[in-house]
């Protein structure tokens, strides 16, 4: 059987605990799979048991934080009655996102299932419909969002579509199974958008709020900039976080990390767009966090969606379409070398490509499974406050894309088994990527990722020499963070090869120092350490566990 058409459009207009009960029904026949899909990003390393102990201490801490955040309590009470669940055990994986974004303080790196998310706000010069209807028509601002994370199974098998009406006023938003909450993708009849961005940190706080409640709280009673701003100042947050908000006129960016918040405001004139990813506030040092790559994976992010603007802006005026096919198709050419490619927003790991204008009362939503390309169409929903009724648009896909898109998805499946320890699947996966991508820069960074992976389980010493003399073929044609991991590891295969050391010099203070240390190493511990190495090909890094 083929991926669904589209996701699950559910219309709940009772009372909250009878909208969250209902949901637990519907999820209740598919929620341990979906509780697993969560679990199994706990750790890279995790055995059952570790998983099962990580689990019993989200359980007892979510039981402590129950009595806190009674509100929250009572919904997933009514949701987790629903599902014929204990509470804790709901409230657990709730828990889950505070671990993921705080992890560089709570454990040794282990935890690295890290987002990659994307919003581009859109002002049309006109509202979509007749021209005759077009100036007397509300022009809303058009929020894209591309969500990344660890869950694509979740999200093709189990995307849910919602109008929830809360007591204040009624959302629009786009979730999975076991998601409930309307706070990674959300829209209001008040014309505000939401969606939620990790941001790498070191911070946790029992004493803050869960990020799913924060979100939700803005979603759900703000009507206007002045509420989400006493929203923010009087719930300070659990760990690190980045929530971009589209209204009428502006665009709020705002970090929240405990009880310091970071409020920015983007005037957006019509025909304009403002693109986002995940930079850290300005105060905090981001690129000493890891992954340390990731000040560079934002830049380039943002780079090429801004060139791509400016050309298509040379072109004529802006327009929804052109945005989506931007965001939902790769943006760098073929023909570029891959020492000076960029990362489109697009990602093994997008599961969620959606857009939302609430003014307009109308949303968008990819369909097919994960990573979400447009090649297979989307829904359209309008009326979405109403009687939300959707619309299937097929997409026949760009010719010259089907290989690249297939690259991606095998990308995408590699990594997947990497976290099931499907080591044999993993490099077949990889290989078939690696295929698919020729011609593209694509390739030769797939091709680094499967020899780092040929690094991490290598059995001998004789691939060893084989492996160095693949990356040193390599050095040179990567991305300038790539390229210096590429010098690492070629620094690495010298020490365990006895061979004189290269004449290469580490540009990266955190890959320097990294070195500093596996250098006075002997050359047993350092290939026992290849064990911990996490290759992270969705977000161009490599995690290294107990260095910070």
């Amino acid at each position: 059987m083929g991926p669904p058409s589209s996701s699950k459009l559910m219309r709940l207009l009772g009372t909250e605990d009878e909208n969250f009960y209902r949901l637990g029904q519907e999820d209740k026949k598919a929620y341990s799979y979906a509780r697993r899909s969560f679990l199994d990003n706990l750790s890279h390393f995790s055995s059952p048991l570790l998983q099962k102990l990580l689990g019993g201490g989200l359980e007892a801490l979510a039981l402590a934080l129950l009595k806190r955040h009674r509100d929250m309590g009572q919904n997933l009470k009514a949701y987790a009655e629903g599902l014929e669940r204990p509470c804790e055990k709901v409230f657990a994986t709730f828990l889950l996102p505070e671990l993921f974004s705080s992890y560089g303080l709570l454990t040794p790196n282990i935890m690295a299932p890290l987002l990659g998310c994307s919003s581009l706000f859109f002002r049309s010069t006109r509202s979509p419909g007749p021209p005759s209807k077009a100036s007397s028509s509300p022009r809303g601002i058009t929020h894209f969002r591309l969500l990344d994370i660890s869950l694509s199974d979740s999200f093709s098998k189990y995307a849910q579509t919602i109008l929830f009406s809360f007591p204040k006023q009624k959302v629009f938003f786009f979730t999975t199974l076991g998601i409930p909450y309307p706070s990674l993708t959300a829209m209001n009849e008040s014309g505000i958008t939401l969606a939620l961005h990790q941001k790498p940190g070191k911070f946790f706080s029992l004493k803050g709020t869960p990020i799913m409640k924060l979100a939700k709280l803005i979603i759900t009673e703000a009507k206007n900039r002045e509420d989400i701003e006493k929203i923010v100042k009087e719930n300070p947050s659990m760990s690190s976080w980045g929530l971009y908000l589209g209204l009428k006129e502006e665009v709020l960016e705002i970090d929240v990390i405990g009880d310091r918040h970071w409020i920015t405001s983007h005037p957006l004139p019509e025909g304009k767009a403002l693109y986002f990813c995940n930079e850290g506030p300005k105060e905090t040092d981001t690129h000493k966090i890891i992954p340390y790559g990731f000040d560079e994976y934002n830049r380039m992010r943002r780079e090429i969606v801004e060139d791509y603007l400016a050309r298509e802006s040379q072109k004529g005026p802006l327009s929804e379409d052109i945005i989506l096919k931007g965001l939902t198709l790769p943006l760098g050419e073929k023909t570029v070398c891959t020492s000076r490619w960029k990362q489109s927003p697009l990602s093994p790991h997008t599961v969620d490509s959606c857009a939302l204008n609430p003014v307009e009362n109308r949303a968008l939503r990819l369909r097919g499974k994960a990573p979400k390309i447009l090649k297979r169409g989307y829904e359209t929903y309008s009326d979405c406050f109403g009687s939300p009724r959707s619309q299937g648009h097929d997409e026949k896909g760009r010719k010259d894309l089907v290989h690249w898109e297939q690259g991606l998805e095998h990308l995408s499946e590699a990594m997947a088994h990497f976290r099931g320890k499907k080591t044999n699947a993993l490099f077949h996966s990889l290989q078939m990527a690696e295929e698919c991508y020729g011609g593209w820069p694509e390739q030769k960074i797939v091709h680094f990722y499967r020899i780092v992976f040929e690094y991490i389980f290598l059995k001998s010493a004789r691939d060893e020499n084989i492996l160095l003399e693949d990356f040193e073929k390599l050095l040179g044609q990567l991305p300038p963070y790539l390229n210096e991991q590429c010098k690492l590891f070629i620094l690495r295969l010298h020490k365990l090869l006895k061979l004189p050391p290269p004449d290469l010099t580490l540009e990266h203070e955190q890959l320097k120092r990294i070195w500093k240390g596996e250098s006075k190493l002997q050359e047993k511990i350092l290939r026992g350490k290849r064990f911990l190495y996490i290759p992270k090909p969705e977000i161009l890094d490599i995690i290294y566990p107990f260095t910070s």
